[in-house]
């Protein structure tokens, strides 16, 4: 599908890497082809180093040399026809606007000539999405096009429109970051990494009005690392990292979300005001989530992190 989108890696703070593509760039299509990458490649310090030597080796062929590589396989002109496209793909696979984020693993095999298409973030009505591989910060981040208001969501907002673009009365700005996933966070199977992006892509999108069964939360206004710890959260494979990622989901409702021990407090509170409206016993519940909470750090493995219960005026331990 004709889902045109960006695929973007960041290298001791430059773009090495600015692929645009034509097809498929909605999460489900070429996000999960990013993210199967960096879960394959990029959760390891040796993975991660053998990319970034791979990156450093690559460079972006300027206007003129364009030309002259087109040239030669018998392209001229501002546009080229499908069977010229096609000629291009087969000869200079990383130059073509197919390779999408497989431009990624191209790279890593050795292909080192690129275009340096970063400047297509910038044009939200057409890049409907765009993921950036930042190896500094060893995380993925997912962009969202159509954009129809200025905002500061990620290294792209403040990139200005083209004046051809600004000349034609466009409404459209940059691309927005919506998700940031951590390397180390990125599920450990590609069925699991489907799952993942299926699930923020419906979050992006959003409800659907006409359901009133449809639960998808409405990420509007969540920071990108909390979106992505939603998005991973129901494929989680152990009872302490679900538990957690149901937590950030709810922390941005209170005053102080990046303060964990505040919300544990808040939420605290609003337990035992819980408690109160339906007749229950805060403490006894207590006891007994406890007792569930063991059960699940036995069952992880993660003994030797146990936590005490709240311990309350006449309470044994």
């Amino acid at each position: 599908m004709g889902t045109r989108g960006l695929t973007v890696v960041i290298m001791d703070g430059e773009h090495r890497i600015a692929q645009y593509g034509q097809w498929d760039h909605y999460p489900t299509g070429q996000g999960v082809t990013a993210m199967d990458f960096c879960r394959k490649n990029l959760t390891t310090d040796r993975g991660l180093e053998k990319f970034r030597k791979a990156v450093g080796r690559t460079e972006f062929a300027d206007q003129e040399r364009m030309e002259k590589l087109l040239k030669r396989i018998g392209i001229s002109g501002e546009w080229m026809s499908l069977e010229q496209a096609e000629r291009l793909k087969a000869k200079y696979p990383a130059l073509g606007r197919d390779a999408g984020a497989t431009i990624l693993g191209l790279v890593l095999g050795g292909k080192k000539l690129l275009r340096d298409q970063i400047d297509f973030a910038a044009e939200s009505l057409f890049c409907e999405w765009a993921y950036v591989v930042d190896l500094d910060a060893r995380k993925l981040e997912v962009y969202q096009g159509f954009q129809t208001a200025p905002h500061k969501r990620g290294r792209f907002a403040d990139m200005e429109v083209s004046e051809q673009k600004e000349a034609s009365g466009s409404r459209y700005y940059p691309v927005a970051l919506i998700a940031s996933f951590d390397f180390d966070k990125i599920p450990k199977t590609t069925e699991a990494v489907e799952e993942v992006m299926g699930r923020l892509e419906k979050m992006a999108y959003g409800p659907d009005e006409d359901d009133p069964e449809d639960t998808t939360p409405n990420i509007d206004g969540i920071a990108p690392a909390v979106v992505a710890k939603m998005a991973i959260s129901d494929v989680l494979p152990n009872y302490h990292d679900r538990s957690v990622s149901r937590i950030d989901e709810a922390a941005p409702r209170y005053d102080c979300p990046d303060e964990p021990d505040t919300v544990v407090k808040d939420m605290l509170a609003d337990l035992r005001h819980y408690c109160d409206e339906h007749g229950l016993d805060f403490a006894e519940l207590d006891k007994k989530a406890h007792t569930y909470y063991r059960d699940e750090v036995h069952e992880d493995g993660l003994e030797g992190t146990d936590v005490r219960r709240v311990m309350l005026p006449g309470d044994v331990a």
